[in-house]
């Protein structure tokens, strides 16, 4: 096989049962790929076809750096699907093992990042179903890339979502949980853990998984009690036995790296803009890293709490925004717990939040439900914030945290912002960009893509049509650029989306199409029972009662 599609093919790399993977050249950026073609004999099989059809399209919605990237797709001559991907330049965590020689410290790094990848598809609702080391791919500078979503599908509560056969077993049997074992449709993100837990206990012991799924106890001399235990715990035969998350895995994971996957002259450098900060903390992991600064999860040594600290070269306003919310707290604004620096950096404390931001769940957009609720927790945190005067500048999904519960708290204030002006300039016309900006959140939130303005008003509205009319009036009144529509204050917003929840709109939908009177003034819903579910539900009881009566007197009768 010469080429594929436009791919120039150089070699074989991998064949498996279903697909085969080749090395592979783009010639119009020379850069190596890598092509993953369906067997011939799986052509004619539709569920085979759908299965690698859908990997491509699950790899390509999810964009992180530890997911392998998907390039393209198309079909080969003869009619077969083929997609493209990134080419990794390493090996996988199978041969790993097998060689034997990963330091202690290479394994929790591998296991971490494993962690990010899993965690991140999760919260955007897709199980992965077949982890296993040859599935994780290890490039040549240590970077992890979770391959093979081929079985991979999108979580759905009632169960009820999936063609499957439940004598079919999708996945590998040696790292499958005891569910996914016995009904292939009964997999949750709990059964992805479990076979963490098997990867996990190779990796650390350099052992095969009993296939009986009983483990000794110690796994190994070498093991640390904790690890031990947090595996045995993921690999609990019942799904509501095993850890909640894998966030809370990878905490775990980083408190007992203390950072030793990074490198001790990375961690001394961390925070070398405030030398005395590297006395106060242990830098677990670094979260992110730009030219303006960077972002870590650290531990203070002395209370061995969870911390985020985040470092900047030159951040006026945000740094007086911090200073001031150091002292104020509210539940939806992430918690500052200090603030230092000079004139050539400065450092950012805040608390830990494992749920994530928002930004990593947006791959397929959400709910309305979820995306007002959301929403409401936003608005509740810049009211706050706005009623001691100070406005946020920048928001955007990755500014929006989650805690373990899911509940929401907004961070970086005015952290985009160098000017000294925290407090004075226009206010007002800040407030506004506030409540415009929740509207951009809000309706990429539900949309998936951010709104496009015409004259100052968005040319999407028919993109809400099919949104109950209240949530729709909230969207545009909050991005409304006209002063008769649009919201005047967080305050007015927070009482209409809260009107919305209490009416049930969100919930019935037998009334999520009525409209109901607004009072041109205010803008607030009119008083009016006939939109109520609660009404109906009265209504309902009291013809029947009626009926009752009736056939009681025709019976007496």
């Amino acid at each position: 096989m010469e080429r594929i599609g436009p791919y120039k093919i150089s070699h074989l790399i991998e064949e498996g049962g279903v697909a085969a993977v080749y090395r592979g050249v783009q010639e119009s950026l020379d850069r190596p790929v890598a092509v993953k073609v369906l067997q011939h004999r799986f052509s004619g099989d539709s569920r085979i076809v759908d299965y690698f059809n859908r990997e491509s399209l699950i790899i390509a919605r999810l964009n992180h750096p530890n997911i392998i990237h998907v390039i393209d797709r198309g079909l080969t001559e003869d009619g077969r699907p083929y997609f493209v991907m990134e080419y990794i330049d390493g090996t996988h965590v199978a041969r790993l093992i097998m060689e034997g020689a990963l330091t202690f410290a290479k394994k929790l790094d591998i296991l971490i990042q494993t962690c990010k990848a899993l965690a991140y598809a999760h919260k955007n609702g897709v199980i992965h179903r077949d982890i296993k080391p040859a599935n994780i791919l290890v490039d040549h500078d240590g970077h992890v890339h979770v391959a093979d979503f081929g079985i991979a599908r999108f979580y759905e509560s009632d169960g009820d979502g999936t063609s499957e056969n439940r004598a079919e077993r999708l996945g590998t049997p040696s790292y499958m949980s005891p569910e996914q074992l016995k009904d292939s449709r009964s997999v949750c993100f709990a059964s992805d853990i479990y076979s963490l837990g098997v990867v996990m206990a190779e990796m650390v012991t350099g052992k095969r998984f009993p296939k009986n799924h009983d483990l000794p106890s110690p796994l190994s001399p070498d093991v640390p009690e904790e690890l031990e235990q947090m595996i045995l715990q993921c690999v609990a035969p019942l799904p509501e036995n095993r850890p909640a998350s894998v966030e809370l895995i990878k905490t775990r994971l980083f408190m007992l790296s203390q950072g030793a996957h990074i490198g001790a002259e990375r961690r001394r450098q961390a925070m070398g803009g405030v030398p005395a900060m590297n006395d106060i903390f242990t830098v677990l992991d670094i979260l992110r890293e730009t030219d303006s600064g960077a972002t870590y999860l650290v531990r203070h040594k002395q209370k061995d709490q969870l911390l985020v600290a985040r470092t900047f070269k030159a951040m006026a306003s945000g740094i007086k925004a911090a200073g001031l919310l150091m002292n104020l707290r509210h539940d939806h604004v992430a918690a500052i717990q200090g603030v230092s620096g000079n004139t050539a950096s400065h450092i950012v404390v805040m608390e830990y939040l494992p749920g994530g931001n928002l930004a990593d769940r947006m791959v397929m957009p959400l709910a309305f439900q979820e995306a007002v609720r959301i929403m409401e927790a936003v608005c509740q945190a810049l009211q706050f914030a706005h009623a001691h005067r100070i406005t946020h500048g920048n928001l955007k999904p990755s500014n929006v945290l989650f805690t373990q519960t899911d509940d929401v708290k907004i961070t970086d204030f005015r952290m985009n912002d160098t000017r000294d002006d925290t407090g004075s300039g226009d206010f007002n016309a800040r407030v506004r960009n506030d409540i415009r900006s929740c509207g951009n959140l809000l309706y990429a939130m539900i949309m998936g893509a951010d709104p496009v303005f015409d004259e100052n008003t968005p040319s999407t509205e028919k993109n809400l049509k099919t949104l109950p009319r209240p949530v729709r009036n909230l969207v545009l009144r909050l991005l409304s650029g006209s002063d008769d529509t649009r919201f005047v204050s967080m305050k007015e917003a927070v009482a209409e989306i809260l009107h919305i929840q209490g009416d049930e709109i969100l919930s019935d939908k037998t009334v999520m199409d009525l409209e109901r009177p607004r009072s041109k003034k205010s803008g607030t819903h009119c008083g009016c029972v006939f939109g109520s579910r609660k009404f109906w539900q009265i209504a309902g009881m009291a013809v029947s009662a009626m009926v009752l009566i009736v056939m009681v007197l025709v019976f007496l009768a």
